[in-house]
């Protein structure tokens, strides 16, 4: 394959959001870590971060030389793709940050595979498949996370009910172990759906060989749908199930679970393989930077003021959506949450807890309408919900399930030991169910809930596997520390 250098640099600052310490890679490993690469990191829904020694190496020599550094100076490392969990994966107090922004090249297409850096973004992949007529198999509601990232977090897109998750797109990996032993697996390896899932607990990922497939454009032809209850969303995810490529709904959790589905299909249409005109215009309006819109949605960023824009949410989307289907670009479609640039930062500097169920389908109408119901009761109801089908995977820690899933978001600036309290009663309500979460959302889970949800015999499997990857334990994070996995 084909390989393409490219200027990361910019996007990586960006993408991480500090400029990393200069990187010096040669003679022995460093015993004390320089105090000027200290940064402090945090998770997107902005829960409590910390400080950690922060490097971005550019190859896999420099990878090997930062782990026997942290081996060398008694800390423990984290990985970072591009910060874009919710909660505290790529966080580590004190430890050292391993960021992959440095190596995101992507090395070519053959035979609708690509191979890409793991620190490439899917924004990367995507913006390099599609003028050769390839889209990437999944992508998740944001272009922003890195192939690595989507293989710790497994994640998912809008045609999970179809495609599954990211894990099941991959032909092969290239896994650096913590002992620096460069490691090629492919889906019939052992560890390998340990490491997918893992959150990055089993090594780094430095290369990953990812399907892509042919389009017949760059559009997709979509349905939208009013929905006037929580029970006519099951009905229009039956319906269009068969033959959609794509599904998805808006759920109003203040008005009982009513909203707007939405179903597209790859569609020969007049757009075209051009990157350059997936998205909208960088202005709205030809007047306001589009990475300042949510300034505009930051005064409604409160209970009464999302109320009211659900309310009006849902009245536009009756008054609008038709039987006749509209064309929108694949990036349009997909990275919805991109056409608003820094929309967390409406939630103001406490952030907000996005919470993540999937529930197997015979169980999801009652658990999501219970669910829903628990929030009004308590007062504290998820300003947005998002509604996918699923089916389940072959991750060892597997959190999607043959059903669906419902993603709501809470302010954080709530009573902290309200929302605390929620999530809990959700968490009980919802294992207890057969349901699940997963990780790339997780803030709140105990180990006691997270051994319940996927049975003592996998975590336990899960946790062997890793002893036996990173004897020494020299990978971790908070989350890991606080679900006892590393």
């Amino acid at each position: 394959m084909e390989a393409h250098g490219r200027d990361g640099d910019h996007q990586a600052t960006s993408r991480v959001g500090f400029t990393a310490h200069p990187f010096v890679s040669s003679g022995e490993p460093m015993r004390v870590l320089p105090a000027e690469s200290v940064r402090w990191l945090s998770g997107f829904g902005n829960p409590a971060g910390s400080a950690a020694y922060v490097f971005e190496p550019r190859n896999v020599e420099e990878l090997r030389y930062l782990l026997a550094s942290a081996r060398a100076a008694g800390k423990q490392v984290v990985l970072r793709g591009s910060g874009r969990s919710y909660g505290a994966p790529s966080v580590l107090s004190e430890g050292l940050a391993i960021s992959l922004a440095k190596m995101n090249r992507f090395l070519g297409i053959e035979d609708g595979i690509a191979l890409v850096e793991g620190g490439a973004t899917l924004s990367e992949l995507w913006r390099a498949s599609l003028p050769r007529q390839y889209w990437p198999e999944i992508v998740s509601g944001t272009a922003l996370p890195t192939v690595a990232g989507a293989i710790s977090m497994n994640i998912h897109g809008k045609n999970a009910f179809k495609a599954g998750t990211y894990g099941e797109q991959l032909v092969g990996i290239e896994l650096l172990r913590p002992n620096g032993e460069l490691v090629r697996m492919s889906p019939t390896h052992p560890e390998f759906w340990a490491v997918v899932g893992g959150a990055g607990l089993f090594g780094i990922v430095v290369r990953a060989w990812v399907r892509v497939h042919a389009v017949p454009s760059g559009g997709v032809q979509v349905h939208a749908r009013s929905i006037k209850s929580l029970s006519e969303q099951f009905e229009a995810f039956r319906e269009f199930g068969a033959s959609a490529d794509y599904m998805v709904s808006w759920v109003d959790c203040f008005g009982g679970g009513r909203g707007l589905f939405h179903a597209a299909n790859y569609a020969e249409t007049k757009i075209g393989f051009d990157p350059a005109k997936q998205l909208p215009a960088g202005r709205i309006g030809k007047v306001m930077p589009r990475d300042q819109a949510w300034k505009l949605l930051k005064p409604f960023t409160n209970k009464f003021g999302m109320r009211t824009v659900n309310a009006v949410k849902y009245g536009l989307g009756r008054a609008l959506s038709s039987s006749k289907p509209h064309v929108e670009s694949l990036a349009a479609f997909n990275f919805l949450l991109d056409s608003m640039p820094g929309w967390e930062q409406s939630y103001g500097e406490s952030g907000l807890m996005q919470i993540q169920i999937f529930v197997p389908e015979d169980r999801a109408e009652l658990v999501f309408g219970e669910v829903i119901e628990m929030q009004n009761r308590m007062g504290l109801v998820s300003f947005l919900g998002v509604m996918k089908k699923h089916k389940s995977s072959p991750a060892l820690l597997d959190y999607s399930v043959d059903g669906y899933s419902l993603a709501m978001d809470f302010p954080r600036s709530s009573d902290p030991r309200l929302l605390q309290e929620l999530g809990i009663k959700i968490a009980d309500f919802v294992i207890a169910s057969g349901g699940k979460f997963y990780l790339a959302k997780d803030d709140l889970l105990t180990p006691a809930q997270f051994e319940k949800m996927h049975g003592i015999e996998a975590v336990q499997r899960f946790k062997l596997m890793r002893e036996i990857a990173d004897p020494e334990r020299l990978l971790s994070s908070e989350l890991a520390k606080r679900l006892n996995l590393a």
